[in-house]
């Protein structure tokens, strides 16, 4: 049987959707998985990972530190959970993450819900999500990655040297040994 033009075109027609079926399909799977993987390396990460846009509204939070709840973090910006006295030096760090599109390292105060100030040691970096927009992505080491000590103050004012081997939830103890007075 000798296939008329038509049908010829008809079936490279069928063969062109079907294949770009299949070309989405894997992609999805693809995206699928980067998706799975993102997220399990995201969830399991000790650190908090804090993304917010460019007016600084925070956008996602891996996890919360004590004392915070999402209606806390969620939708606010960036800068209110950040000391007064080192808000400008956040802000030229996330211009400099912005500019070179290299992560910058710092450490600063931290304010809580409750009025405690912790230290934060960050890596804060812009992420290029689509053309010309950069995403700003801060990853707060808990606690701060800071040799030997470093300085935890309390609200009201109270202030102790707490070792910098101490991990999370054993600094979450002894800030709450701390402020009941325990300690």
């Amino acid at each position: 049987r000798q296939w008329s033009d038509l049908e010829i075109e008809g079936l490279k027609a069928a063969a062109s959707i079907l294949g770009s079926a299949i070309e989405r399909s894997n992609a999805h799977q693809a995206l699928s998985t980067s998706e799975t993987r993102w997220r399990s390396m995201v969830d399991n990460d000790p650190d908090e990972i804090i993304e917010f846009d460019l007016d600084g509204k925070v956008m996602f939070v891996n996890r919360l530190y004590s004392g915070f709840k999402s209606s806390d973090v969620i939708g606010a910006n960036i800068l209110d959970l950040i000391h007064p006295e080192n808000r400008s030096e956040y802000v030229a760090n996330m211009n400099k993450a912005r500019e070179t599109r290299e992560a910058v390292h710092f450490t600063v105060k931290a304010v809580d819900p409750t009025g405690g100030v912790s230290w934060w040691s960050c890596r804060l970096r812009s992420e290029a999500r689509e053309p010309g927009a950069l995403v700003p992505v801060a990853v707060v080491e808990d606690p701060p990655a800071v040799p030997g000590e470093f300085r935890l103050e309390l609200a009201g004012g109270r202030t102790v040297q707490v070792p910098a081997s101490f991990d999370g939830p054993a600094l979450r103890r002894l800030v709450a040994a701390l402020e009941d007075g325990a300690c």
